[in-house]
């Protein structure tokens, strides 16, 4: 399966691509955006985004690209802030934010370019991941009420990139489920990368869209959910033409 975040054979960012609607980017709605944020992926569907990515991460260490690591380290960062809010529980918010911690200090370290920290930085990741998929919460979701991007607009969309470039070589149901479940996540964050009324109303419609095609690969129509994930690439694609300034 290629990364999550960006394939090798792939690597140079296509810009400010998203899968967001064609003509959601072209609608306006009345009042502010909705600036609370809660989860639509289930928790296993992030859990496995995170073990790829971390994947990803080792695989330019092992070829001694640590810019390249450093960008796949960032869309592993984004996955981890956005695992925190699995759960609203003080201990889940407390395990995943050392989570968090271990994945901004292995950007760090790789940007640094220091090969021996972030391998250890890798080993301490996956032992929190692993840790936390033994027990995956299945409480309420936690809400925030004022909500900031965990990352930067080029990193999410990269990681949207990344994910839908996944989504399209996979094989296997479950992992196409998971990667649509992914997709809808990114666009539940990116949402609030910006404050105009047509770009909220276009990452709220590929959110739902990306949910459909995870639920049409959860009934097992996969015909449907290959057309849907087309569609979103579409979208992204005009999506890019009207937000690319």
């Amino acid at each position: 399966m290629r990364s999550l975040f960006w394939s090798k054979a792939n690597c140079t960012a296509l810009g400010l691509t998203c899968a967001l609607s064609a003509s959601g980017v072209l609608l306006a709605f009345a009042g502010a955006a909705d600036e609370t944020y809660s989860p639509v992926a289930p928790a296993a569907a992030i859990d496995a985004s995170l073990r790829s990515n971390l994947r990803l991460v080792q695989d330019w260490l092992n070829d001694r690209d640590l810019a390249s690591a450093a960008e796949a380290a960032e869309g592993l960062s984004v996955l981890a802030r956005a695992y925190q809010y699995q759960s609203a529980s003080t201990d889940w918010r407390d395990r995943t934010g050392r989570l968090c911690e271990q994945c901004s200090k292995l950007v760090d370290l790789a940007k640094r370019k220091d090969a021996a920290g972030c391998a250890a930085a890798v080993q301490q990741c996956s032992t929190l991941i692993d840790e936390l998929r033994q027990n995956l919460p299945v409480e309420e979701k936690a809400v925030a009420k004022v909500f900031k991007p965990p990352g930067s607009t080029k990193a999410l969309m990269k990681l949207m990139d990344g994910t839908y470039a996944d989504a399209k070589s996979s094989k296997r149901a479950d992992e196409l489920a998971q990667l649509a479940y992914t997709l809808a996540e990114v666009a539940n964050i990116a949402q609030h990368l910006r404050r105009e009324a047509a770009w909220h109303q276009a990452a709220v419609e590929t959110r739902e869209a990306a949910l459909q095609v995870a639920k049409q690969v959860d009934g097992n129509n996969l015909d449907a959910a290959r057309a849907g994930l087309k569609n979103v690439r579409q979208r992204c694609e005009a999506c890019h033409q009207t937000f690319k300034r």
